[in-house]
């Protein structure tokens, strides 16, 4: 159980209110003065790969998304897209899944899964019209348990509200 202590710096010289440790274990700052220093702006954004930052979509149809996403998608987040129904949300974001599939190898995971609130066979409908297209894709059944069975039906897993349902409901009573 985590605990509150209060302890005495030691080592410490103070002037005018300010204490500073010359030993800051356990402090949030570095352990060397030199490592904190301010940066430029500049040498902030030269660390980062922008390539490897955001996932690109290709095409002149990921080029708008991209546009719209402030540059593609950041791996790891969460986009939340709204809008009056039948206006094509599933769609759009169907289709961004499956370009995002499409450019990964056979030998590779699925990198999508793509979780909606409609039932499956609406979700199967619009699978099967990308699939046409040339979109690998698959839906996986609404047991939880043909989950693990799906792994290598295509590059992209779309899962309806009953499977995350079930997923959430497995993973919340195991934990508790």
């Amino acid at each position: 159980m985590n605990e509150f202590r209060e302890s005495k710096l030691t080592g410490t010289k103070s002037s005018g209110g300010l204490a500073v440790s010359e030993d800051p274990v356990g402090s949030w700052l570095p352990q060397r003065p030199q490592e904190l220093r301010p940066l430029k702006l500049e040498e902030i954004n030269r660390r980062f790969n922008y390539q490897q930052w955001r996932i690109p979509l290709s095409g002149s149809f990921g080029n708008e998304v991209s546009t719209v996403l402030g540059g593609g998608l950041v791996p790891g987040s969460l986009t939340l897209v709204g809008g009056d129904p039948g206006i094509g949300k599933s769609t759009l974001l169907l289709q961004i899944a499956a370009m995002i599939a499409k450019e990964c190898s056979d030998d590779e995971e699925p990198p999508v899964v793509y979780v909606s609130g409609e039932e499956v066979p609406r979700i199967d409908k619009r699978v099967n019209t990308l699939a046409k297209l040339g979109y690998r894709m698959c839906v996986v059944p609404k047991q939880a348990e043909k989950l693990l069975e799906t792994e290598g039906l295509g590059k992209m897993k779309v899962l309806g509200c009953e499977v995350l349902k079930e997923v959430i409901n497995a993973v919340f009573s195991r934990d508790n």
